[in-house]
């Protein structure tokens, strides 16, 4: 019997002789219960799994990918519950919150932060929330479990000195174009390495970018980044269509824009160098010189404003400026 199955039957014995055995005695059963199951195995289908549970899930994934969640989101979504799933030995369909609790404490137990665990109750809520309203379980089992509090963590946007350390360091005119590509647009990574040549609008300065669920939007680039695309564009001697490529003429992908970062990051002097921080950067600049946030949301494709401000670090001097210019 796993450790989290012999809490489960201890607690479900608990709460059935506290209706009518004295709590001064309930105490001496369960001890002896815990000691009696010590020498018992759980017999059971293998790693939790059920017939139920896998269309469970077959569903539940199905039903995401026709909402349009991205490919990636739905195989996180896979990998989270199969993953809670096999760990805990009970199908998804019999879980309860009491295998969740524990599973949380045990990931706890091996370091994994607030902020990760968060993100798993965040996925097992949304899935049983849907399994509750297709009507596939009576109960949802996430519904008394309240966001975990984690602690915040202010991260830190490129400073102006540490963005020319960037742009010095390239030692291509392909990197020195993503850098001020992703300074600019605060694209995300996977709408970067999508874009192809002939979406940009030099005459706008503008481009259509799909984002998470594939939601369109405009973002824009400045002079001195369509520049430098110009630049770019003119050297290549290939006929790829993509906006990027890699040294062998293939479209970059994620992994090598991120590669590339790194590598400038160390080169640079520059820590923390990711895709990510070039959209921190933007936001809190933007919002800086006066942007409503609601616009610097909209550039960004944040449909909730408190995703955007957690992206932006606004100094207090610039919250002083703002309140003597419009109190």
């Amino acid at each position: 019997m796993s450790l989290i199955d012999k809490q489960m039957y201890l607690k479900n014995l608990e709460e059935r002789l506290g209706a009518f055995v004295p709590a001064n005695s309930v105490a001496r059963i369960l001890q002896e219960a815990s000691e009696a199951l010590v020498d018992y195995e759980m017999t059971g289908t293998p790693n939790g799994e059920d017939d139920n549970s896998k269309n469970l899930l077959q569903y539940f994934l199905e039903a995401k990918r026709i909402e349009g969640r991205a490919d990636t989101t739905v195989a996180r979504y896979k990998y989270l519950l199969e993953r809670l799933q096999a760990d805990t030995g009970v199908p998804l369909s019999k879980i309860t919150i009491y295998h969740v609790r524990s599973y949380f404490m045990s990931e706890r137990e091996r370091g994994i932060s607030q902020a990760t665990i968060e993100g798993y109750r965040s996925v097992y809520n949304e899935f049983y929330k849907w399994v509750n309203q297709e009507g596939f379980l009576k109960e949802n089992p996430m519904r008394s479990m309240s966001a975990i509090k984690q602690q915040k963590v202010k991260r830190k946007h490129f400073s102006p000195t540490e963005i020319r350390q960037l742009e010095e360091s390239a030692k291509t005119l392909r990197d020195l174009t993503i850098v001020h590509f992703l300074h600019a647009t605060g694209c995300r990574i996977s709408e970067v390495v999508q874009l192809n040549r002939d979406e940009i609008d030099f005459q706008d300065m503008s481009m259509i970018v799909f984002g998470k669920g594939a939601k369109e939007r405009t973002v824009y680039i400045n002079e001195v980044t369509a520049m430098y695309l110009k630049r770019y564009m003119k050297e290549r001697k290939d006929d790829n269509p993509a906006l990027f490529i890699g040294l062998r003429g293939e479209r970059l992908t994620q992994h090598g824009v991120q590669e590339m970062l790194r590598t400038l990051g160390i080169r640079a002097g520059v820590e923390n160098v990711h895709p990510h921080r070039f959209r921190r950067t933007l936001a809190t600049e933007l919002l800086q010189k006066g942007m409503p946030v609601q616009e610097v949301a909209s550039i960004l494709g944040h449909e909730k404003l408190e995703t955007t401000m957690r992206y932006c670090n606004v100094d207090q001097k610039t919250v002083q400026n703002a309140y003597r210019r419009l109190a």
